[in-house]
């Protein structure tokens, strides 16, 4: 929905129905669409912003240099369609979808973190001096601790299929992500 009035946006959560806020914006919303999980609000600013309401990730889609007055969006398309003036335009929505894949150990956060070299899993290193991998073509595995630290991990690499870490400990530790195995 849209409160001109208020600068305001909103939409209804699936599973929940429940009212949430749409994405902040300092403009006036102008105009809005929805299919399947996304819904999409144009703003008199000429910007508009994609929402997929069941995981809250967000996209803001600058161009128009007038308001937005039409939008349409489609789920299976990944696509939007802004007019704006005399200006239309199509853009594409990322095909990733965002998710949440759990909390970190510790709840500490991750002050430092290293794509594999071949960019399908990601270990990262917190405060708390847990070392963990996530496997980005298997989310829903979550998150898998490697090793610990005494103290924060403040740096982590990739050795071949090692997964490496250094410490305010004064260790470094590597384990084998494949093979398993800590040295």
């Amino acid at each position: 929905g849209v409160d001109a009035a208020a600068r305001t946006s909103w939409y209804v959560s699936p599973g929940t129905n429940e009212r949430k806020d749409g994405p902040r914006s300092e403009s006036v919303p102008t105009a809005l669409g929805a299919d399947g999980d996304l819904a999409v609000w144009g703003y008199m600013d000429g910007s508009a912003r994609v929402r997929d309401v069941r995981t809250g990730a967000t996209w803001t889609l600058l161009g128009h240099s007038k308001a937005i007055y039409w939008v349409f969006v489609s789920e299976r398309l990944r696509r939007v369609v802004t007019i704006g003036g005399p200006e239309m335009r199509v853009w594409r929505i990322p095909s990733f979808a965002v998710r949440p894949i759990g909390t970190l150990p510790g709840g500490r956060g991750a002050p430092v973190a290293a794509p594999s070299p071949d960019g399908k899993a990601t270990i990262f290193g917190d405060s708390g001096g847990a070392v963990g991998l996530v496997i980005h073509e298997n989310l829903t595995a979550g998150v898998r601790i490697l090793h610990r630290h005494v103290d924060a991990a403040y740096g982590v690499t990739w050795r071949g299929n090692e997964a490496c870490s250094s410490s305010w400990d004064g260790k470094i530790i590597c384990t084998d992500v494949v093979k398993g195995g800590t040295k």
